[in-house]
This record gives C-alpha cells, structure tokens and sequence, in this order.
C-alpha cells in the first residue's frame, strides 16, 4: 500500500488505507525522527488509524553498531506492538 500524504482529514482517503498526517518535532541535531518516522507510518498502515508516536533516545558516543541495534530493537518493539492490536496476543 503506498502511503499518500494529505494535509486535510478527508473520510474518503481513510476509507481507501491511504491516509496520513505528519508531524515532526526533534530537538536540533537529535535523530529520534529516524525511528519515530518509520514506527508511524508503520503502525499507521497496519492498525489503518491515525497514530501518535513518541520517541527519545540517546546513547552516549553510539557507534554504528549502537545505532543499528537500537533500530533494529524499535521495530521489534513496533512488530510486536502490532501483534498485540490487532490480535490481543500477549507480547513475548
């Protein structure tokens, strides 16, 4: 499903699945908008509801490992999350 950006609510769009809003607010030079981004669109196109998500992060002197491990970790947390809306399972 490609997603389609509108600036204006519009019940048409949702009812096709294509539908989002998007708004960004980061601290300069802060990067959560990097797992925050992905995690909407995400949880957006699967649960098919306007979500909200919250993201800070930080590790001292990351290296690239770091940073690939945190992503890495926040979509699991986002893949299970999913799991737990739309299916009532527990997570694991």
């Amino acid at each position: 499903m490609e997603l389609k950006i509108i600036t204006n609510y519009d019940k048409n769009l949702r009812q096709t699945g294509q539908f989002c809003n998007k708004a960004v607010y980061t601290v300069l030079g802060h990067m959560d908008d990097q797992v925050a981004i992905p995690a909407a669109k995400t949880l957006a196109e699967e649960l098919k509801e306007p979500v909200v998500v919250v993201c800070g992060l930080h590790i001292n002197n990351a290296t690239k490992d770091d940073i690939k491990a945190l992503i890495d970790n926040s979509n699991l947390v986002v893949n299970k999350a999913i799991i737990y809306l739309t299916k009532g399972t527990h997570l694991l």
